[in-house]
């Protein structure tokens, strides 16, 4: 282990560990392409099409996006995305990396990889006590408490990793879809509205991490057509998770992220 004591004057800027929250459709995914630094890369969890999100940043941004504006990290499995997350190599060109979103990622993704994994696992387990036509469809889509606790350590981890750009200068922002619910208390408090996240450690400890949580809600003109970008809130009335870590005095405006790392 490489072990370094850096002075203040010493330490990157520029770096911060962000989560936006907010319903499927407001601008998230587009006001975060346009505003991150640039480079930036943007890892898509979810079965997009990603060329239409890239045709829509670019006619929405107020200045041109270049080619090399914006990177797309394609992978196959949770392996790879951390192998890509703790490549300081692959890494460094970036100066903003965009996760979206890690409900997505910890709710489909993971949560299929992990059921697979353990699948096979009882399969092997079984040998020839039980035939191909014994496994019903719930052994195949069940969810075993190990491997909700297989989950929540893969996230820990992804967050540490998250954490660790965010530390050497990069902006980081996660994206989540919000759980809706009269009280979302295994957050610790009573929300109305928090990041929708699955697992039992994982919303506990949620907000640690984060220099700031942001509840995101659309705008629209006159005529109903949303504008961009919509509105983030890290500070709200209390009803719904939220957190701000910066130095000034503002806690909500437009979703554009060159300004929010100034306030």
């Amino acid at each position: 282990m490489k072990i370094q004591i850096k002075k203040f004057k010493d330490l990157p800027t520029g770096g911060a560990l962000i989560c936006i929250y907010g319903p499927s459709g407001v601008g998230k995914t587009v006001s975060t392409l346009i505003s991150l630094p640039k480079p930036c890369l943007w890892v898509p969890t979810e079965p997009r099409d990603n060329r239409t999100k890239i045709e829509v940043v670019m006619k929405h941004s107020p200045v041109p996006i270049k080619d090399n504006d914006i990177g797309i990290l394609e992978y196959t499995n949770w392996h790879e995305l951390m192998e890509a997350m703790e490549d300081e190599k692959s890494m460094k060109p970036f100066k903003g990396v965009f996760i979206d979103s890690l409900s997505y990622m910890m709710g489909f993704n993971l949560e299929a990889e992990v059921t697979e994994d353990s699948l096979e696992e009882r399969k092997k387990a079984a040998g020839a006590k039980m035939k191909p036509e014994d496994w019903t469809i719930n052994d195949a889509v069940k969810l075993s408490q190990p491997g909700r606790g297989d989950v929540n350590n893969a996230v820990k981890r992804f967050l540490a990793s998250a954490g660790r750009l965010s530390r050497s200068g990069k902006c980081v922002v996660i994206s989540c879809l919000p759980e809706n619910r009269p009280k979302v208390t295994k957050f610790g408090n009573a929300f109305s509205q928090a990041p929708a996240l699955t697992g039992g450690e994982i919303p506990k400890l949620f907000s640690g991490p984060f220099d700031y949580i942001g509840y995101v809600e659309s705008k629209f003109n006159d005529e109903g057509v949303m504008r961009y970008p919509p509105k983030v809130d890290f500070e709200g009335d209390g009803s719904f998770m939220a957190k701000f870590g910066g130095l000034g005095e503002k806690r909500s405006g437009p979703l554009r992220f060159n300004e929010i790392l100034t306030w």
